[in-house]
């Protein structure tokens, strides 16, 4: 029954300070990242204080493996703190595993420096927490809810699961202020399912329900991003030579739009097609005043405007955005 209990709170464990919290008999310690190998396997060199001083060089320390099943990568940067486990703590140096990184506070997911700083509110920490997130307006934008399971990127992306609903988000906030909103270029993929009972009730008629298509539950996908490239290809296609697995290099990705077409906005071109229907039943020719001759070629074309033209645009597919300019766009005025 020796030893305090520490999960009962400050006063049960007394005031602690870094020196004493070495001098637990423990298995899990902090330690400092001093080297990562680079034949992917994840390992690292970690020097902890009271263990490896006697190790003068990083050479000297014993590789340290991912605690995590190795299909969850993440690796620390060399300087951050992680916590290593030892399998024996009577030989330090037989078998090592880390998990980590110690990251401190939300704002500091790209890196949190060394120690001292990454175990700010931590016990026996020298380094007071910075401005608690709840202060910020910008709180249910850029960081996770409670209820929510999130994965966060080191640099501004993020894919979050939440009820009914899983978002995948880069560039949420601005570039070094992870506090501040991006307004101006964000990205998502947005998958949620909807409900009948989501309408607001003064929308929740028969009618409104109709309209939105929300008499039954359906699930939508928004993609939201400054340019959209959807792309089809078979295993021998030249559009697009992909480089490798990873997806497109950025040279690649940056010659897209001369290699594929824009996309037409279906109801601008149902309202063409409607124009041009009109104009083909009434048109009269200059020189003998003949109206449309009904036979042939005109008859296939009516039974396509009657039969085919309803089918022009998708009833579930919306596109739509900033409008091309006359500067932009490919079509040259006449």
């Amino acid at each position: 029954m020796g030893g305090r209990n520490e999960h009962l709170g400050e006063g049960q464990r007394g005031k602690l300070n870094l020196t004493q919290l070495f001098k637990y008999n423990r298995s899990v310690y902090y330690g400092r990242v001093m080297d990562i190998s680079t034949d992917g396997t994840k390992r690292i060199k970690v020097r902890i204080k009271g263990i490896d001083d006697d190790l003068p060089t990083n050479n000297d320390l014993p590789w340290c493996h991912s605690f995590l099943p190795y299909h969850f990568n993440l690796v620390p940067q060399v300087g951050e703190t992680v916590k290593v486990l030892l399998m024996d703590a009577d030989n330090p140096n037989a078998e090592r595993e880390w998990i980590g990184p110690l990251i401190s506070e939300p704002v500091k997911i790209a890196r949190d420096p060394h120690f001292y700083i990454s175990r700010a509110g931590r016990e026996g920490g020298l380094v007071a927490l910075g401005k608690s997130i709840d202060t910020l307006e910008t709180k249910k934008q850029l960081f996770p809810q409670p209820d929510d399971v999130s994965l966060l990127g080191r640099n501004n992306s993020e894919v979050t699961c939440r009820k009914e609903e899983v978002l995948i988000r880069v560039a949420k906030h601005m570039i070094d202020a992870p506090t501040e909103i991006n307004k101006k270029n964000p990205a998502f993929i947005n998958v949620r399912l909807l409900k009948p009972s989501d309408l607001n009730k003064k929308e929740a008629t028969s009618t409104k329900e109709k309209e939105l298509g929300l008499s039954e539950e359906r699930v939508d996908t928004v993609i939201l991003s400054n340019k959209i490239f959807l792309i089809g290809r078979d295993s021998k296609s030249k559009v697009i030579e992909l480089g490798d697995v990873n997806g497109l290099t950025k040279e690649q990705h940056l010659t897209l739009e001369e290699k594929l077409h824009p996309l037409v906005y279906g109801d601008i071109l149902l309202e063409f097609m409607e124009l041009f229907q009109t104009w083909m039943l009434t048109h009269i020719h200059e020189g003998d005043r003949l109206g449309t001759d009904f036979s042939g070629d005109t008859l296939k074309m009516l039974d396509w405007f009657k039969n085919r033209l309803p089918l022009l645009i998708s009833k579930n597919v919306y596109a739509g955005g900033d409008v091309p300019t006359t500067e932009s766009s490919n079509i040259k005025s006449q």
